[in-house]
């Protein structure tokens, strides 16, 4: 099966559309599909998503630490950042 995406439709909402779309017609678990093409770059590039972050809060620290030369100055600078996108962090 293959489909496009329909005007101002994200790959996340395609995803979910189609996974709703599957418990409804009742598939048995026999049946399997996967997604290819940009789909499944997306799904890919989704799981690692997490990875990405914790590396680049390490990356951040290492650099913060030696400019510091502290350990414990990186954690309060890091610590006091994350707000919402509404609230910019003041330092």
């Amino acid at each position: 099966m293959s489909f496009n995406l329909a005007n101002n439709v994200s790959l996340s909402d395609a995803t979910l559309a189609i996974a709703q779309m599957q418990d409804k017609l009742g598939t048995p678990e026999t049946v399997r599909g996967q997604f290819a093409g940009t789909l499944q770059a997306f799904s890919n590039r989704s799981a690692l998503r997490p990875v990405l972050v914790v590396t680049a809060l390490l990356a951040v620290y290492i650099v913060l630490g030696i400019l510091y030369e502290s350990l414990v100055h990186p954690l309060t600078i890091i610590s006091r950042c994350p707000r919402p996108a509404s609230a910019p962090c003041s330092l």
